[in-house]
């Protein structure tokens, strides 16, 4: 074998072997990607934190979660926080059953399948800092960039566009307010927890599209102004024609985000929101 034909079937496999190696990798790419991850948003520069579950089922549809947290948090925070609660365990056997070992007297309890939720989380830079008014100014900028993340998604992930939630806590509320007033026909429901609201502070509620589900949440021991904010915002959803909310004072607690408000969301989807729903046909 000449040494030109040599070197030709030798650049042939390495050009092949290049080849094949890009082909892998766009396809890769192609892929939905699941677990955490994150991204900036390309027009607004908002960083978003996402979670996928690791069981992703394209043949099945996902909600979205778009959670928006409160002063000095970050949307790291939330998201990771948010993972702890996608799925739920069963309840422990306690007892043995006949035939089994009577020293067993509890299963170890076993892990369902993760929730079809899709988290995405925004940081909004002035409320990550507390600064009040940046705070207030980032709010719409926020809710596009959501708009944005939910378009993006429905390109890549069977989502349902009929159940996009959004979630604002404390100063949080200036962009979930923002999501529901800017984006009507994209975000289909909203939890408010604990949020900071009324027309002295800039983010009254709107009358768009006002068959969306709410869920205002507070704390009996929570701020006086978050408690007068919640009774405020059921009273303005009420005045603008919405039907479909629940108002929920948990007792003893204060102003937080965590396990109890979160049992509370999942509850009210899975008993309110999605089944009236589904007799709606939706």
């Amino acid at each position: 074998m000449s040494n030109i034909l040599r070197s030709a079937i030798i650049a042939n496999f390495i050009l092949l072997s290049v080849i094949t190696t890009i082909a892998q990798d766009n396809k890769k790419a192609d892929e939905p990607r699941t677990g955490a991850f994150e991204e900036e948003d390309a027009s607004t520069k908002i960083m978003l934190y996402y979670y996928v579950p690791k069981d992703y089922n394209p043949k099945e549809k996902y909600a979205v979660f778009v959670g928006n947290h409160g002063a000095g948090g970050s949307g790291k925070q939330l998201r990771d926080l948010m993972m702890r609660y996608i799925r739920e365990e069963k309840k422990a056997e306690e007892g043995a059953k006949d035939g089994e070992n009577k020293g067993e007297q509890e299963k170890e309890p076993k892990p369902e399948p993760e929730k079809n939720w899709i988290i995405v989380c925004p940081t909004s830079p002035g409320c990550s800092k507390g600064n009040a008014g940046k705070t207030v100014s980032d709010a719409p900028v926020v809710a596009t960039a959501a708009k944005n993340t939910i378009d993006n998604l429905s390109k890549m992930y069977n989502i349902d566009k009929k159940h996009i939630l959004a979630m604002g806590f404390s100063g949080g509320g200036y962009a979930v307010v923002s999501c529901f007033n800017k984006y009507p026909d994209t975000f289909t429901a909203m939890a408010a927890c604990s949020i900071n609201y009324g027309k002295s502070v800039g983010n009254a509620i709107g009358g768009g599209n006002n068959n969306r589900h709410v869920l205002v949440v507070y704390g009996e021991k929570d701020l006086s102004n978050i408690i007068a904010g919640a009774k405020r915002l059921q009273t303005d959803l009420k005045d603008n024609g919405y039907s479909n909310t629940k108002i929920i004072e948990i007792p003893g607690m204060g102003h937080k985000f965590g396990e109890a408000v979160i049992k509370e969301i999942w509850k009210w989807w899975d008993e309110e929101v999605t089944k009236v729903d589904k007799k709606k046909g939706k």
